[in-house]
């Protein structure tokens, strides 16, 4: 009996030595991390389970103030590393700005004749970075003092002054050095102006002055003066750094100057220096209609080929058709329902009108060089001028004859 009680507690002594020698064993805790490694087990899943807590919360914040920012800005700029603000538009009466209007100037001085979609024209990021960024004579308020330009930068002033948002082709660490500015060969500035207020845009009519030099007969370098009508469409673009405005199209008004008569021979050297009856007649339908057309709010056509093109110049048919016959001596007749073809053209509607039509630009313009005015007729001499460069390309003459209609002279036709 005394044998089975000693065996009982020893046997006890052996099961409670086991159990206590099983206790100290534990776990070598995973990679080694102190924080981890002297934390009680509770202590640790919980504080594990508050930094999940506490980066879903963060990550969700993050979230929304990216989504925040891409609903704020479509363009994917970084408006505040820009220092950019939207614009507070004024009810106060509408007046063009010394940038707004040195961005109107340059545009025209390199473009003449410009619509937004140019924009994606191959040759306009060379054009933009020359005129806008590198020019000695003229540069965005948003730069003047700023000697290196990113990649960015540039791109968000392109998109201040079109209203199109390009991704300029280059690298995106690269910066544009405006100490490498030059200035352009001739000097553009705008005379006068009037503004006419649009639902979100403006229309400027304005006069815009060109100097340019070139070699006179003598051979000596002399300078004249060009002077033009142009029509501006200013359209509210909120980020734009030029007082909210981006520019929609340009257009010139061909057939408005001082002197009519000086315009209407512009007009006739213009439609021959085209090749005259030689080449298709849509060009120097266009040039006709932009003499005689007035402006009117933008309309839209499908042309013959299925694109949609805007125009804002219309005159009445029967006007252009006399015009081809009283000035030009050519029997022309304008259907209804059609346009005369090519990238400058006319398209009658069945209104009673034809519109001007134009998505390409002319590359020359004439200037008058001299008018020896004869008993019975007048030979005028023009010089043909490059459109770009303002470079003289060529002179050549004509002769008109005094004629009993509205313009007071025919061409006189070999």
């Amino acid at each position: 009996m005394i044998m089975k009680k000693f065996n009982l507690i020893a046997l006890l002594i052996l099961t409670v030595t086991l159990l206590s020698s099983c206790s100290l064993v534990r776990k070598e805790p995973v990679d080694n991390d102190p924080a981890i490694e002297n934390l009680p087990e509770a202590e640790t899943v919980a504080g594990k389970e508050e930094e999940e807590n506490i980066k879903t919360v963060a990550e969700d914040e993050v979230d929304t103030e990216e989504d925040k920012n891409t609903a704020d800005n479509e363009f994917g700029f970084d408006f505040e590393k820009l220092g950019v603000k939207p614009y507070s538009y004024s009810s106060e009466e509408f007046e063009l700005s010394d940038d707004l209007k040195g961005a109107i100037v340059e545009m025209f001085a390199s473009t003449k004749n410009w619509k937004k979609t140019d924009a994606y024209e191959p040759e306009w990021e060379e054009i933009f970075i020359d005129r806008f960024l590198l020019n000695s004579w003229y540069g965005p308020k948003y730069i003047e003092s700023k000697s290196v330009i990113t990649k960015e930068e540039a791109e968000y002033i392109q998109f201040s002054l079109t209203g199109e948002r390009l991704y300029f082709n280059m690298d995106e660490d690269v910066l544009i050095d405006r100490s490498k500015s030059s200035s352009p060969f001739n000097y553009t500035y705008m005379d006068s102006y009037l503004v006419t207020k649009q639902e979100d845009s403006y229309w400027v009519d304005s006069v815009i002055k060109t100097q340019y030099k070139y070699i006179n007969d003598d051979g000596e370098l002399d300078v004249k003066e060009k002077t033009e009508k142009v029509l501006i469409t200013l359209k509210e673009n909120p980020y734009s750094c030029f007082d909210g405005y981006s520019i929609e199209d340009i257009y010139i008004r061909y057939s408005e100057s001082d002197d009519d008569e000086e315009e209407l021979f512009k007009l006739i050297g213009m439609i021959i220096d085209a090749g005259g009856e030689s080449q298709p007649y849509g060009m120097i339908d266009y040039f006709v209609a932009s003499y005689l057309g007035e402006i009117i709010d933008n309309k839209t056509f499908t042309d013959k080929e299925g694109y949609e093109r805007t125009t804002n110049i219309r005159v009445p048919t029967q006007k252009i058709e006399s015009f081809y016959k009283d000035v030009l001596g050519v029997e022309r007749t304008f259907n209804s329902g059609e346009d005369t073809g090519g990238e400058m053209c006319v398209y009658c509607d069945d209104d009673g009108y034809c519109y001007g039509l134009n998505s390409a630009g002319y590359g020359t313009y004439m200037v008058i060089d001299s008018v020896d005015r004869q008993e019975d007729k007048t030979v005028v001499k023009v010089l043909v001028m490059n459109d770009y460069e303002s470079e003289e390309e060529g002179t050549f003459e004509f002769t008109v004859i005094p004629a009993d209609n509205e313009y007071g002279f025919s061409l006189l036709r070999d």
